[in-house]
């Protein structure tokens, strides 16, 4: 035969395996009742997300539609704008172009009424008189440089506005 084993005896009764028994049976059942309150905090959790993430969704959704709609009328109205300050520079452009030529055409008067007063003031004796002719061409004289002060002017305005 052989010896009894020398170890400790670890002998429980039936009452202290019963009682063990009952204690893990009950830490069992709380540990389960955790778990389900855990699933259902992360169901609950998971459906919250999901609706904020469809509503957060729609509304960015919509005002992205918003902003492209606001953008595109801006686009429009920018285009109508470049449009109609291209016509009004061709407009100035050609009103600039006219009152040069007209500008040129007063010079050629000019020139012709300033050369009869010197012809007038190389007269001598009784030949220099001052006659409503006269008093005629240097108010002509005065209205024709106005008239080249004034075009000069829109000129030079035209040509600012231009550039």
């Amino acid at each position: 035969m052989s010896a009894p084993s020398l170890k400790p005896s670890l002998r429980h009764s039936v009452s202290e395996w019963h009682s063990n028994n009952q204690q893990l049976s009950g830490t069992a059942q709380h540990e389960r009742h955790v778990s389900h309150e855990i699933r259902q905090e992360a169901r609950t959790l998971r459906n919250e997300t999901r609706c904020k993430t469809v509503w957060d969704e729609s509304d960015t959704s919509r005002r992205l539609t918003d902003r492209i709609w606001d953008v595109a009328r801006w686009r429009d109205v920018l285009e109508c704008s470049a449009q109609k300050v291209d016509v009004e520079m061709e407009a100035l452009t050609l009103s600039k172009e006219r009152s040069e030529l007209a500008l040129a055409a007063t010079s050629i008067p000019l020139e012709v009424s300033n050369e009869c007063l010197t012809l007038r003031e190389g007269r001598r004796g009784f030949e220099l008189v001052s006659d409503p002719v006269e008093e005629q061409l240097k108010k002509e004289v005065e209205l024709i440089e106005g008239v080249q002060q004034r075009l000069q002017h829109s000129i030079g305005r035209a040509f600012e506005q231009l550039w």
